[in-house]
């Protein structure tokens, strides 16, 4: 039993990235804006959350007591803040990585995490998430309605 709800958490994820996927890159072409890369791409032109950046999220959900619905609603987050790309640079604001620091590559180490890994920016956004919002479901709730999180 354990297994298919692991497996229906895991799906559930899945809808939910492709969906905010969906909504972040109509977003970003009707605002006309978008985070970029330091290599000049958008991180809409990245895989929504790769299944490096689903694992990392996965292991520090578990770290933080947090269950599939919780890991569902983090990688929403990160649908919508970067696409799971890990160097995107938001042009307007400067905000960076997975969870789009606005300090940059160094307020990762300010949550405990490491803005050169996924790892390391995804236990970082973790840190962050749980001392702001208490869960990634609060989290994406501040997330949809105002933009941000």
């Amino acid at each position: 039993m354990a297994n298919y709800v692991l497996a229906f958490g895991e799906l559930l994820a899945g809808a939910i990235l492709l969906d905010k996927g969906a909504a972040a890159f109509n977003s970003g072409l009707s605002s006309g804006t978008s985070s970029t890369s330091s290599s000049g791409s958008s991180s809409l032109d990245q895989p929504v959350a790769s299944s490096g950046v689903t694992a990392a999220v996965q292991q520090q959900a578990a770290s933080h007591g947090w269950d599939a619905g919780e890991v569902a609603a983090w990688l929403a987050v990160i649908a919508d803040e970067s696409g799971g790309n890990p160097s995107a640079t938001n042009a307007s604001s400067g905000a960076y990585g997975i969870a789009q620091f606005i300090n940059g590559p160094s307020e990762y180490s300010e949550y405990g995490g490491n803005a050169d890994t996924i790892a390391g920016q995804v236990e970082a956004m973790g840190n962050y998430i749980e001392q702001r919002y208490g869960t990634p479901s609060a989290a994406l709730a501040h997330e949809n309605s105002s933009h941000w999180y």
